[in-house]
């Protein structure tokens, strides 16, 4: 770690910019792909309006957001390393600091114990609504609700729910998309908005006003599912706590008790309820403008988002000043070329509705950092017991050739049964290794072996990555027949691998199975020469 004045001299004029803008009464929002030291900014303009407080003896309080525990945990540490940053990370400091997520946040506002919780876990977590969707989906073919709408919507969706042309499976997954992102994420979960949104491209293909009535209303039947349950999940969570929030007594106390400044990573990640809350956590009650600075990249959101002008992210907070990052900071050369092979082969396939973020790169990279960098390479394997089997081979080179710790290497599954907790015993069993299953509220020691799925995995840094079940059954997934399931199937194939590809600095190893084929998500980037292949 260099110190904070070290850090200040290498940043570029744009992220200088960020850390000194003096504003703090309108929103900062920050654009940038993978790697390009968004967090790092975040972190240094927190430090300096802390510290500058500090000289004036004014008093300040600042609370720093993030999607999972790990992330934060890992923020929180490289403040600690500024001089003062114990101080200020002591709450009953006149200056003073909190990391933590989002949903920590509002289990404590909303007074609920986060072991009642569906998904801390992410893998877990979509497992469990896959499952509540296949059993309302069950239901309303027994009751005829499907066959009484089918005459009456449109012939696109009609042939969604035609399970001789799309699986049970695409169609469990294409609903759960749209719930997420569309419904939960783009609305206020009533039936008006939703007529009012139009569809998503690579998305369910709603277009008339009968297809919005058939899909809300399994929607419905999903809220209901979960609330029998007497489970919750994040939007419930989200939900009770903008209740509390919004009531007479945290008006009154918001003059004392609010924060001051509001800093938010991986914005992205947060749908538009989890957005909301951001406007109820500061002193003054009568802000037109939201005194936060956020950092963002669409290109990282998995699924498609559709038309992100539209997004409650980009009007809610007032009028914004926008700074874009183009210099890549954490991958190495290999790996950043890679990425942006990636995001330009889902360009090409989806035209300007797939973000890329690879417009304009440079690489701050020093030849020490560049001689413990190589290719990605695409590892081929005969079956998936060989492959799981070379993962014990990888980790002992990457760790012998970079000098590093287990914690320092991710190992990340897109086949999802193998991250779940059977999962990973049959895979500790293989490598007579104990892996801790990353999730949102994980913490991290540098024995760990990490293992995770792509869902759990973003915002955090590695110095080496290692991706298995790479093929072209898993990813993208050839579950579904039609050409609508498949296209949001690959559209979310593509953005899964770049998230997981981005997270390695120094080293990218894919696996992948011969019997499966090679991932059809890489020809772009193995005929540009952007990852080596290798056959065993």
């Amino acid at each position: 770690y260099w110190s904070y004045d070290q850090q200040y001299d290498n940043l570029t004029k744009t992220q200088k910019y960020v850390v000194d803008y003096p504003e703090l009464a309108s929103p900062l929002r920050i654009d940038g792909a993978a790697g390009t030291g968004k967090t790092m900014s975040l972190i240094m303009r927190a430090y300096k309006l802390l510290s500058i407080h500090k000289k004036d003896n004014k008093p300040f309080q600042i609370i720093f957001f993030a999607h999972s525990h790990s992330t934060s945990q890992r923020n929180e540490e490289m403040f600690k390393m500024y001089p003062d940053g114990d101080m200020f990370l002591q709450q009953d400091s006149l200056q003073n600091i909190r990391f933590i997520t989002l949903l920590e946040y509002c289990a404590e506002v909303a007074r609920i114990s986060l072991t009642t919780l569906i998904d801390m876990d992410a893998g877990d977590a979509k497992s469990f609504q896959l499952m509540l969707i296949e059993k309302i989906i069950r239901k309303a073919q027994e009751n005829c609700k499907i066959r009484t709408y089918r005459p009456l919507i449109s012939s696109k969706l009609r042939t969604v729910f035609d399970t001789e042309k799309t699986s049970l499976n695409a169609l469990y997954s294409i609903l759960q998309h749209e719930f997420s992102i569309q419904i939960k994420g783009r609305t206020d979960e009533t039936i008006d908005t939703y007529y009012d949104i139009p569809s998503i491209p690579n998305g369910l293909p709603c277009v008339e006003k009968k297809d919005k009535e058939l899909i809300f209303s399994l929607f419905c039947d999903y809220q209901e599912e979960l609330q029998s349950l007497g489970s919750f999940d994040v939007d419930d969570v989200t939900m009770e706590a903008l209740s509390h929030l919004n009531a007479p007594v945290w008006r009154r106390e918001r003059s004392t008790k609010g924060c001051d400044y509001i800093f938010v990573d991986e914005m992205h990640l947060f749908n538009i309820n989890e957005q909301s809350i951001f406007h109820y956590l500061t002193k003054n009650l009568s802000q037109k403008s939201v005194p936060i600075c956020f950092a963002l990249d669409y290109s990282q959101a998995i699924g498609d988002r559709g038309d992100v002008h539209s997004d409650y992210i980009e009007k809610a907070f007032g009028t914004t000043v926008s700074q874009k990052y183009y210099t890549v900071f954490r991958n190495a050369p290999q790996i950043a070329d890679f990425c942006a092979s990636i995001a330009a082969s889902g360009t090409l396939m989806f035209q300007e509705n797939f973000s890329n973020p690879y417009i304009e790169t440079q690489s701050n990279f020093t030849q020490e950092e560049e001689q413990k960098s190589t290719k990605p390479i695409l590892h081929m394997y005969n079956d998936d017991i060989v492959m799981l089997k070379s993962i014990n081979e990888h980790i002992g080179k990457i760790m012998k050739e970079l000098q590093c710790k287990p914690n320092d290497i991710a190992v990340i599954s897109f086949e999802d049964s193998w991250v779940s907790k059977e999962g990973k015993g049959h895979l500790e069993d293989i490598l007579g290794k104990k892996f801790i299953l990353l999730d949102f509220s994980q913490k991290i020691t540098t024995k760990d072996y990490v293992l995770a799925s792509p869902y759990a995995i973003n915002g955090l840094e590695f110095k080496a990555v290692i991706l298995i079940g790479v093929d072209e059954g898993r990813v993208p997934q050839t579950m579904g027949t039609s050409d609508i399931s498949q296209h949001f199937i690959k559209y979310s194939a593509y953005n899964l691998l770049y998230l997981a590809s981005s997270r390695a600095k120094y080293r990218l190893i894919i696996l992948g199975n011969k019997l499966k084929g090679r991932s059809s998500c890489l020809e772009h980037s193995v005929v540009s020469k952007h990852i080596e292949v290798i056959e065993h």
